[in-house]
């Protein structure tokens, strides 16, 4: 008949049950309180710095905890001042007499406490200064996130904001849903061209680092030392948004180099850190393999977010009927902002038609109020679960007026890029007098000289030559041939001319370009040899199949 207030550890997972004990732990931002401890308490292990470790323990000296109640200071609060490391101690005191009175008014078995809401869970585990604002939609939640922060950090509580936007929920208007998606994917690129590929097993996760299109660095040592650091450093954060826990072995790109190697490790146990998880880490073996275990603090997002798939009997994994459903009527309100839609039908699994009907009928309600649209749902077999169809039925007739207001709005977006147009074609054109060819003028004015040229000749054949000299006669008849020829003789010489400067430019340039000094080309070396004529005349001329 003996009463036990106990806490669960670790929950259920597979044929496992879950883990309890009798020694409690209360956790808050900075420290964590232990009732029913008397001996223990100090400073986190994972701070290292000594000048940090003596200035904390005078700061739990100076807390004055009751008896019979430890104290350990988390990593969280190795910078932090003494006024906010007293104000989380009291907080967790508070809780502390709140689950005192539950336990002696309750009867046994009862749930006496709660570690928080998201909402609290996300500001005590995840703010920092580095964050402007928090944005909470909803009124309830938004209290609940102001007055935990007034509890913690008076200071920072301006920086809580409610979301006001009801048009749009809040993981559609920041396409938070496209982000969570990759979680789900086992392949992970990175900036540099290479991937990871994470495979869930029943001992161990396997998580394998391909290089990929990652070929900038000039060496094979080169690439497989950057995309190994870029990977250790991407597999800390998946590690941390997917869970993963227990035994973990990473197949890193072999290097020959142990420097190399070292500093993998070295950046490997730099961004684990931040981790709140505790974290075994060995050394890379001479096949590229590393070994390490992380603490399960939770079930990883493969074990919540899926389920045995009932076709292939437990050998691949689909999506959770319930993910699925939100993912359709997320998709489903999204399509709908993109054009003027008035009806829309969607075609999924009978499975996740009938729980979005039995389940989630309120907030397809919801959504057909603030879009204006009407859903049907179609069944289709053929789909399985994680796949859908949206097609729309039924488009908005826009009125008169609406189309003016997006002719007018078209009307002037096609003015001012004319505008744009024109100022660019005002602009000046510069040219190079470096790529200006002076055989290209000769080619633009050779047709003309050419007809001239032909013209002249004519005229000259058409009149016979009189042999017979003749006293000129100053006539009106002799006058006009007399300009004719002098025009003539001008046109001829002014050709001349012309040719004559042509040819002067041409010589010039090509005088030029063989004057200008060859370049070389070539990573290699080259050895320039003179030879000298007379000493290859004297020598002989070798015989073979060629001069026959």
């Amino acid at each position: 008949r003996q009463i036990l207030l106990v806490q669960i550890v670790k929950e259920e997972r597979g044929n496992k049950g879950a883990a309890l004990t009798s020694y409690l732990s209360i956790a808050g931002r900075y420290c964590v309180l232990m009732p029913n401890t008397p001996k223990g308490g100090g400073v986190s292990r994972k701070i290292i710095n000594n000048s940090d470790r003596q200035r904390l323990k005078k700061v739990v000296e100076g807390l004055q905890a009751p008896k019979g109640i430890a104290v350990i200071i988390r990593t969280a609060g190795s910078k932090r001042t003494k006024v906010e490391i007293k104000r989380d101690f009291q907080n967790l005191l508070t809780i502390w007499e709140d689950i005192k009175s539950k336990t002696l008014e309750s009867n046994a078995p009862y749930l006496i406490h709660e570690e928080g809401s998201i909402v609290k869970k996300a500001v005590r585990d995840m703010y920092n200064n580095e964050i402007e604002e928090i944005i909470v939609e909803g009124e309830e939640s938004f209290k609940a996130c102001k007055e935990y922060m007034k509890a913690l950090m008076p200071s920072h509580t301006k920086k809580v904001l409610p979301y006001v936007d009801n048009d749009l929920p809040l993981f559609q208007k920041f396409t938070i849903d496209s982000q969570l998606a990759d979680i789900f994917k086992p392949t992970v690129t990175l900036k540099s061209g290479g991937y990871l590929v994470i495979n869930h097993t029943e001992a161990l996760v396997a998580v394998d680092v391909n290089s990929g299109k990652a070929t900038k660095e000039r060496s094979i040592e080169n690439t497989a030392l950057r995309t190994n650091l870029e990977a250790a450093e991407e597999f800390a954060k998946q590690a941390k948004l997917r869970d993963l826990s227990g035994l973990i072995v990473i197949d890193f790109i072999d290097m020959e180099e142990h420097k190399n190697r070292h500093s993998v490790e070295r950046k490997l146990r730099d961004s684990l850190k931040k981790d709140r998880a505790r974290i075994q880490v060995g050394e890379i073996s001479n096949f590229g393999l590393l070994e390490l275990s992380r603490q399960r603090l939770r079930p990883s997002v493969a074990e919540i977010s899926s389920v045995l798939c009932e076709n292939c009997g437990g050998v691949g994994r689909i999506q959770s009927i319930e993910l699925s459903a939100m993912q359709v009527l997320r998709a489903a309100e999204e399509d709908m902002l993109t054009g003027n839609k008035e009806e829309i039908k969607i075609k999924i699994n009978p499975n996740v038609a009938i729980y979005i009907l039995n389940n989630k009928l309120q907030q397809i309600k919801d959504i057909e109020e603030r879009q204006k649209v009407s859903i049907t749902f179609q069944n289709d077999n053929n789909i399985i679960p994680p796949n859908f169809i949206i097609e729309t039925v039924k488009e908005k007739v826009v009125s008169r007026d609406e189309k003016n207001i997006e002719n007018e709005g078209k009307k002037q977006r096609d003015s001012n890029s004319n505008k744009n147009k024109e100022k660019k074609s005002n602009k000046k054109i510069k040219i190079n007098n470096n790529n200006f060819s002076i055989a290209s003028l000769l080619d633009e004015k050779q047709p003309k000289i050419n007809e001239i040229a032909d013209k002249l000749d004519k005229k000259s054949k058409s009149k016979p030559k009189s042999k017979s000299k003749k006293p000129k006669i100053n006539t009106s008849e002799n006058k006009e041939a007399d300009k004719s020829k002098s025009n003539k003789n001008h046109i001829n010489n002014n050709i001349k001319e012309q040719e004559n400067v042509l040819d002067s430019s041409i010589k010039e340039n090509k005088i030029n370009q063989q004057k200008k000094p060859r370049v070389k080309r070539s990573s290699s070396k080259i050895d320039i040899v003179e030879i000298n004529e007379k000493d290859t005349k004297n020598q002989p001329k070798k015989k073979g199949w060629w001069n026959n």
